[in-house]
């Protein structure tokens, strides 16, 4: 079919391809609708800015079309020509955006999230999952941290009603470690999620024998080293690289007296990571 389609576009005044029906459908958006690459291409460029940019009875636009049916280059070829409007539309909580995740299109999201409003990109559906969700879900770690960087604590704190699963899980699940010690300080309730990030922290020593605890120390990073040694236990805490150093060598070279204090606490004092968690969260709040 898609043969005698390109045929007829051929043969079709501008006028025509630019029409839609009552319902705010068009050529295009069945040819999106259909997977019909070549089609919707070809379609595009012939298409005026006000036929591109009209969305349905279902406020989906040709653009969410594309990306809710993992049309790459379509979706790439539609970007440069929807208007913000547009882009900010949703179905249900669903936006380009979220389809785009959903799809594992990280270069499509990318663009994206550069065009949306802070109100759309912190949109849910109806069971709880956003664009980070997906991200998180299709393990698109680019995409996710810039989501990160937009979205609210109340979205970033959504989760899938039928599997209670949010963004934090789902980022352990597929040991993305950058983006769980991102999510980390927005997440709420995370006591329950405190074995998954341990598991993740265990499995990312390096080559060298570096824990990511170390490799913070090394770089001087107290604030990230305080954000993750409350689900380290000991062991972790005392490990040694292959040079022989130590997560203490680096606090005490770079004065993180901070640091050097909870792993006092808890490799001489045996603090539980209870004791050190509520330390850690008096300390925060009193900095703020």
């Amino acid at each position: 079919m898609s043969d005698v389609a390109i045929k007829l576009i051929d043969k079709m005044s501008n006028n025509a391809i630019n029409k839609w029906d009552d319902y705010g459908i068009k050529p295009l958006h069945i040819a999106c609708e259909n997977k019909m690459s070549k089609v919707a291409i070809k379609l595009i460029d012939r298409m005026n800015d006000e036929a591109i940019n009209k969305w349905n009875n279902d406020r989906e636009t040709a653009l969410t079309c594309a990306c809710r049916n993992n049309i790459y280059d379509v979706a790439i070829k539609l970007i440069d020509r929807t208007s913000d409007e547009a882009i900010n539309k949703w179905d249900e909580g669903r936006t380009a955006l979220y389809w785009a995740c959903c799809q594992n299109m990280p270069e499509v999201a990318i663009k994206l999230i550069d065009r949306i409003s802070d109100e759309a990109i912190n949109k849910w559906d109806i069971n709880g999952e956003t664009a980070l969700y997906w991200a998180c879900c299709q393990n698109m770690p680019t995409v996710a941290i810039k989501l990160i960087d937009r979205m609210s604590d109340e979205a970033i704190n959504k989760w899938d009603d039928e599997e209670e699963e949010t963004a934090l899980y789902l980022a352990c699940k597929n040991n993305m470690l950058d983006v769980a010690l991102k999510l980390i300080p927005k997440q709420n309730e995370i006591v329950i999620y405190k074995d998954y990030i341990k598991k993740l922290i265990k499995e990312n020593i390096s080559e060298n024998g570096s824990t990511i605890l170390y490799e913070y120390a090394l770089k001087n990073k107290e604030e990230e080293c305080l954000r993750i040694i409350r689900y380290m236990d000991k062991e972790l805490i005392e490990y040694k690289a292959k040079c022989g150093r130590d997560v203490m060598y680096w606090t005490e070279r770079h004065n993180m007296n901070r640091l050097k204090d909870m792993i006092e606490k808890i490799t001489k004092y045996n603090y539980s990571p209870y004791q050190i968690d509520k330390i850690l969260i008096k300390d925060e709040s009193e900095s703020d």
